[in-house]
């Protein structure tokens, strides 16, 4: 059987593709449909398989199936083998054990604040001639010492979105702080070092 559950370590403000592939395990097993219509795909029971599913699928993973119906069959195999695993998990109550609705909402946590920095424009527009100049300067050897010059350029660039993304975040977190009361338990309030840490 074909395998696509990938467990990467993946920190909070890291663009991972783990949690739209969780995002897109976790369907609604909802609603009846006999064959599948339009831009359905597939159908795995009662879940529908649609178009834009089997093409996000195919984008998160880099692969071309315009043009290649060996690969896009072979996809959506994978697609309808990962629905059946799911409608097994449902099936035996595994969507309602504690660890699973944890990482549920995990991914979900992770997957709308990747959406809403995304949606930033600072980190979308390319990095100018000198921010990747300045870059390249104060990283030498970041590359690796035999990395080719548009291995380093590629890497820089990279480089200069995260670091927009990051403070991205740190700006939206900032502003939500200001005007969202946090509320402790007793014994879990950050200490004043550590508050001042999160707070720069």
């Amino acid at each position: 059987m074909a395998s696509d559950f990938p467990v990467p370590s993946v920190s909070y403000w890291s663009v991972t593709k783990l949690a739209t592939v969780l995002a897109l395990a976790v369907p609604a097993l909802s609603g009846c449909h006999d064959a599948p219509r339009g831009q359905v795909v597939a159908v795995v029971g009662d879940v529908e398989i649609t178009l834009a599913e089997l093409n996000l699928e195919a984008r998160l993973r880099d692969i071309d199936i315009s043009s290649n119906r060996m690969l896009r069959d072979s996809l959506l195999a994978e697609l309808v083998e990962r629905k059946l695993l799911v409608h097994a998990a449902s099936d035996r109550g595994v969507d309602q054990m504690a660890n699973s609705v944890l990482l549920e909402h995990r991914a979900r946590d992770i997957l709308l604040a990747q959406q809403l920095l995304a949606l930033d424009d600072s980190s979308k527009a390319p990095p100018s001639p000198a921010e990747i100049r300045d870059w390249l300067a104060r990283h030498p050897g970041f590359s690796g010492a035999n990395a080719s010059s548009d291995v380093r350029l590629t890497d820089a660039i990279a480089e200069i979105r995260r670091t927009r993304m990051a403070e991205a975040a740190k700006a939206i977190v900032s502003s939500e702080r200001a005007a969202t009361t946090v509320r402790y338990q007793i014994g879990y309030a950050p200490s004043a070092s550590e508050a001042s840490a999160g707070a720069k």
